[in-house]
């Protein structure tokens, strides 16, 4: 089977559209929304592209470029639906972005600086490499989750022992964006869509008392910073 090579049947087409549509519904900024906006053949560079990224990525766009990178497999079965699959040491990551092609079209970081060593040099090295009109989305624990409850599945910064240091500070991505050119088209320092707010809160009883993370919980908390941006 050659990289990258995507087969998927009817059912799975349709069962992946439902989700789709559900996704931006529930959470109009997310991941699977800007997802949705990019045009067939588009190139993605996923950094920390765990948790079989590249099928759920592919089942979305099955023809765009996918690359990705992380410092481990991270439970990814489905790399060969990868075009390109680079494995790199956690000292080496930000240099090795820094050395990448400029011309992606969407570069996606959800859930990974948190756990990088260089964190805003990261960001940095992921800003040079969108194309121009380009986009990039960055999701990541809110500085304000510090001050969150204990739960299973991470509602407090530090309930992750792999987390580092502290949250990244919103005001420090933002001028980053702006020193590599690129403007912003949302931010917020705590993401709580309508919503999925209140999917949350009808849920929220249920996670105190189980004192575990549940649907939409994150949202209801508004546990991540989103930011979106555009290369000039």
């Amino acid at each position: 089977m050659l990289r990258g090579y995507v087969k998927f049947d009817e059912k799975d087409i349709m069962l992946v559209n439902i989700k789709k549509n559900i996704a931006r519904f529930i959470k109009p900024r997310g991941k699977i929304s800007i997802l949705s906006e990019l045009k067939p053949g588009s190139r993605i560079l996923d950094i920390g592209c765990g948790n079989e990224q590249a099928k759920k990525i592919k089942k979305i766009l099955p023809d765009c470029y996918y690359v990705g990178i992380d410092v481990g497999y991270y439970n990814n079965t489905n790399s060969i639906m990868a075009d390109e699959f680079h494995i790199v040491d956690p000292s080496d990551f930000t240099d090795f972005i820094s050395k990448m092609s400029d011309d992606y079209d969407l570069i996606i970081s959800s859930h990974n600086l948190e756990h990088c060593n260089d964190r805003y040099g990261t960001v940095s090295a992921m800003c040079k490499c969108i194309r121009q009109n380009g986009m990039i989305f960055i999701s990541t624990p809110s500085e304000y989750t510090v001050n969150f409850p204990t739960r299973v599945g991470t509602l407090n910064y530090f309930d992750d022992d792999t987390h580092v240091d502290k949250p990244l500070d919103h005001s420090k991505v933002l001028k980053l964006f702006g020193k590599n050119d690129v403007e912003v088209i949302f931010s917020t320092k705590s993401y709580k869509p309508i919503l999925g707010y209140m999917i949350g809160f009808l849920f929220e009883p249920f996670s105190r008392i189980s004192k575990k993370v549940k649907f939409a919980t994150w949202m209801y908390w508004g546990f991540e910073q989103i930011f979106i941006g555009r290369k000039l």
